[in-house]
């Protein structure tokens, strides 16, 4: 590990700290952060690249669904075999096939309103499209008509954004269009400021938070105005990757380079920093538990490990850290149905307006080199890449 991780001695998460990991070789691995073990899911499959995880999402009664790159979306139940949780396994029970590749950006599984069907699924495409499955049968189609890098959903609505795409609303009942972001005004050289969303979040059913490829955090709101209604510009040194809301009023946004910050919504600027990975933050993921939601969140890597975060503690090190084996692309919590009464206590907790900002480099450990294996070395993130191409 390139940064020291938390004294864990006080709390022990138990299954509150289990995850699961997409691979991009097609691996899906189930992680026990609180332990540091991880184990396949199935052993049927092997390795293939073209089978890569590309998207994660829950479903209902213990079950997850996995978009790969090949153009499959499975459904992966679990399978209780003794008493013992940790000999529990998953196993793909259902496959939709699509018969072609596909960069899937996002993965939902729709909610229970009575209005769509019981295990409807919505997948999301680098290109545009926008599908509904129920079963193994596509029962929607939409085209939104430009790139979709960013994307979320709440009840019926679907935001999507993409590079040159800028923020739009649909109505995935009616299929219309309801709400179009307008680019911001001109920089101060009078010259067109480009249009990458990143990664987009509802904060309210109204009001939405957005990361951009270049280093801007704006806030929406679809009632007053297409502009943004609050902008933070040059946040951190590299372009934004993923960005989740910890509340109404905090977010958390990871970028290409590994840093992980917290980001104030009413200050609009960064609170605190969050050491830990020495590559690209492939996936961000809060606990699913309402009574965690707000503390307990983790990363996945292109150093091939999973962080797990405490937000109360103030040293806001990484309470674990779990090497992977395989690069990760995707990251999902697994649900916990158990009391919470051996969660730590508040003795560490702290508020935001006690934040202290302290977003000292030197938090980082220097030895980012002995921690990348040797063939890591020659393989550069395709997002720094793609930034330094702009």
């Amino acid at each position: 590990s390139n940064s020291k991780l938390a004294s864990s001695n006080e709390v022990t998460y138990g299954r509150m700290a289990q995850l699961i990991a997409g691979t991009e070789t097609g691996l899906i691995r189930v992680i026990d952060a609180s332990s540091g073990n991880t184990r396949l899911a199935s052993t049927s499959n092997g390795q293939d690249r073209s089978r890569g995880v590309l998207c994660l999402t829950w479903g209902n009664d213990r079950k997850f669904y996995c978009a790969r790159r090949n153009g499959d979306i499975e459904t992966w139940e679990e399978v209780t075999t003794s008493s013992n949780l940790e000999d529990d396994s998953w196993e793909m029970t259902q496959c939709r096939r699509v018969g072609e590749a596909r960069e899937y950006t996002a993965l939902f599984r729709l909610h229970d309103d009575g209005k769509s069907p019981e295990d409807a699924v919505l997948s999301c495409s680098d290109d545009g499209r926008i599908e509904m499955w129920n079963e193994s049968v596509i029962s929607m189609r939409l085209d939104v008509q430009g790139q979709v890098s960013a994307t979320d959903l709440i009840k019926n609505h679907l935001i999507v954004g993409g590079r040159e795409h800028e923020l739009s609303l649909w109505n995935l009942e009616s299929g219309d269009r309801e709400w179009r972001a307008r680019n911001v005004p001109n920089n101060h050289l009078d010259l067109r400021r480009p249009v990458w969303p990143a990664a987009t979040r509802f904060r309210t059913a109204n009001t939405l938070a957005l990361g951009t490829k270049y280093r801007e955090i704006r806030l929406y709101d679809i009632r007053a105005q297409r502009r943004p209604i609050a902008e933070a510009d040059n946040i951190s040194e590299h372009a934004i990757r993923e960005l989740i809301l910890l509340n109404e009023d905090t977010a958390l946004f990871g970028d290409v380079a590994g840093d992980i910050f917290a980001f104030d919504f009413k200050k609009m600027r960064i609170i605190a920093r969050y050491p830990g990975p020495a590559g690209s933050v492939r996936a961000l993921a809060h606990h699913p538990s309402p009574k965690l939601s707000n503390d307990l969140f983790a990363a996945a890597s292109l150093d091939r490990h999973v962080y797990l975060w405490d937000a109360r503690r103030r040293d806001k090190l990484p309470i674990s850290s779990v090497y992977c084996k395989q690069r990760l692309s995707a990251l999902l919590w697994i649900p916990d149905d158990s009391p919470f009464s051996n969660v730590s206590s508040n003795k560490d907790v702290l508020s935001s307006d006690d934040v202290n900002l302290d977003i000292d480099e030197s938090d980082q450990d220097d030895s980012e080199s002995e921690r990348e294996d040797d063939d890591d070395s020659a393989d550069n993130d395709d997002d720094s890449e793609e930034i330094h191409d702009l």
